[in-house]
């Protein structure tokens, strides 16, 4: 008898498991909801899809009480939002991996403290930006206008870029606050090409230098706009090619708990 409850209950919860991850239309449905109840109007409108396309669908959440209708309103029940806190991150990272498989395979994210891999679907729908050979050197334009457009812009870098001391000069002095976490080794290189860069910048209210006293592995910007990160390869070799960028509210956040982490292990200048 306990065997076949057993039994029962695996296939329970497989076939839940079905339901939830082997449609589009349902899993979309869900993230939908989860932002509050619509009409059936709305959630065509949002999902892109016909009232023959959807209804089966949700005819079947209803079925297993995850989603209710309360007059014309379709909502989410107790259980569909407790599914919705478990299922959204597992549906970002496969999504998240889908578009970036062979990046991820390649590049080290080794570096990344458990608490943070564990939230690394908060990167949300980040993109790959990848520069020309020609473009190496110099800021990427997106990087550039977003940048321009942020109230504060903190950073961590353990490479040196020619262009980097004079362009986080000139954005200080525009007003913005700006906190960078570097290596001794980019400091002190910062310091002895760009002496007078350098000294105008530590001389501003706006700004600070952190120096970390641990090895850096990647490379990062946020604002209260964009982040950005930069990985190295797994042999050791530094990607000056490519980063990841996304403009959404939980990578910055995330962006942001990543520097806070960082700063428990360096020392201001």
């Amino acid at each position: 008898m306990s065997l076949f409850v057993g039994n029962l209950e695996s296939d329970m919860k497989t076939k839940l498991l079905d339901l939830l991850l082997f449609s589009e239309k349902r899993k979309n449905l869900i993230i939908l909801l989860h932002n509050g109840p619509r009409t059936l109007t709305e959630i065509k409108q949002s999902l892109s899809v016909t009232s023959p396309g959807i209804i089966p669908q949700i005819r079947m959440l209803e079925q297993r009480n995850i989603v209710n209708q309360e007059g014309k309103l379709y909502l989410l029940t107790d259980k569909g939002r407790l599914l919705y806190e478990h299922l959204y991150p597992l549906i970002k990272i496969i999504d998240i991996i889908e578009k970036n498989e062979n990046f991820i395979d390649t590049h080290d994210i080794s570096i990344i403290p458990e608490h943070l891999l564990k939230r690394f679907h908060e990167l949300g729908d980040c993109m790959m930006n990848e520069l020309n050979l020609e473009e190496l050197y110099e800021p990427h334009n997106l990087f550039l206008q977003e940048l321009s457009q942020s109230n504060w812009i903190k950073g961590v870098t353990p490479v040196f870029r020619p262009s980097w001391p004079d362009m986080f000069l000139e954005l200080a002095l525009s007003g913005k606050e700006v906190s960078l976490i570097l290596t001794q080794d980019v400091y002190k290189r910062a310091e002895t090409e760009y002496t007078n860069s350098i000294n105008e910048f530590l001389n501003l209210n706006n700004v600070k230098i952190f120096i970390y006293n641990n090895e850096l592995k990647f490379s990062m910007i946020v604002t209260n706009c964009y982040f950005s990160i930069t990985l190295f390869f797994k042999d050791g070799g530094y990607d000056f090619q490519r980063d990841w960028v996304s403009l959404d509210p939980s990578a910055i956040s995330w962006g942001t708990d990543m520097l806070k982490y960082l700063l428990h292990n360096s020392h201001k200048v």
